[in-house]
């Protein structure tokens, strides 16, 4: 591998990571669409859930008694049923359709986080299940499976 792509692969890294330090999410979001600018995406998307995985186990401990875990378990559930669907997703659409998919999905996610999208009523069971599919479909897909967490959470 020629050093420029080793260069800007560092560099979006080192950015992610600087932006989940102040926000405290996003590493992942960052990192799989400016890397899969240059790679394909399925390259990226392995390596970087692990870097997020190291970067998040230390929290555990610190936050285990704030956790909700009843919205915790149905989203967990709804990821572990959706998950595959990406990964099989990601396996067999054609490199330049994912791209377009992961770039229409990162604009979608940040322009409902930019206009505060918020949820009108307390969710649902069905519904807290049906966010951790949804994350769970993108997490196997793109490696991206927070947006809809996250709006989930700050709604």
């Amino acid at each position: 591998m020629d050093i420029l792509p080793i260069a800007y692969a560092v560099l979006v890294v080192l950015g992610a990571a600087v932006v989940r330090g102040y926000s405290g999410f996003g590493f992942s979001l960052l990192t799989i669409s400016a890397l899969s600018l240059m790679f394909s995406p399925v390259e990226v998307i392995a390596s970087i859930f692990l870097l997020e995985i190291a970067a998040s186990l230390h929290l555990l401990p610190g936050i285990w008694r704030d956790v909700q875990w009843r919205s915790v378990g149905l989203l967990l559930i709804g990821t572990a049923i959706a998950t595959p669907i990406g990964v099989s997703l990601l396996k067999q659409v054609p490199e330049a359709p994912m791209r377009v998919a992961l770039a229409a999905f990162v604009l979608v996610a940040v322009a409902l986080l930019w206009r505060g999208f918020a949820l009108k009523r307390v969710p649902s069971a069905p519904a807290t299940l049906a966010t951790g599919a949804l994350g769970g479909l993108f997490n196997g897909a793109f490696g991206i499976g927070g947006p809809p967490i996250i709006l989930f959470y700050f709604s």
